[in-house]
């Protein structure tokens, strides 16, 4: 299952500026984070044979975190998305999605892979300054260590 369509007041990531970020290959500063806002060339962030327009994609390196940190100042109550591999992605090792609140890890997936499978995540966010969203590359071989966030939000 991917994650649904909120309502109420949203806040889409993507829409957010990132305050730090980490990715593995060589991207250069406000670009690390792929979007289908401001995609990899002209290439659409697909799952599952369905392109998403405020996906997040990270490329990382073999046994290495990577991550994106947002603040949401405690005025939300919910994260919402859904995980996945990237279906381009040849991923040769799992990856583990974790949501870490001001420091404390809220969520955390099993090992993911291959392409194909999702993970719905729903965190209760309430009082939290500081959302980080992150991915570990566990082990493995480097290539195709393309995880997605797929339509991450907060309300």
């Amino acid at each position: 299952m991917v994650a649904r369509e909120p309502t109420g007041k949203t806040y889409y990531l993507v829409d957010l500026k990132e305050v730090k970020f980490s990715v593995g290959w060589g991207k250069e500063p406000g670009k690390g984070i792929h979007s289908a806002k401001e995609p990899n060339g002209d290439k659409p962030i697909m799952v599952k044979g369905k392109a998403y327009k405020r996906a997040l994609f990270m490329h990382g390196k073999p046994n290495e975190t990577v991550y994106v940190t947002y603040n949401i100042s405690g005025r939300c109550s919910v994260f919402q998305s859904s995980v996945a591999i990237e279906d381009s992605c040849a991923c040769e090792s799992p990856l583990i999605f974790s949501v870490v609140g001001d420091g404390k890890v809220l969520w955390k997936s099993e090992p993911m892979g291959p392409r194909g499978v999702t993970k719905d995540c729903k965190v209760n966010v309430t009082g939290v300054k500081q959302l980080e969203l992150r991915i570990l590359t566990d082990g493995g071989r480097g290539n195709g260590l393309c995880g997605v966030w797929v339509d991450p939000f907060v309300k």
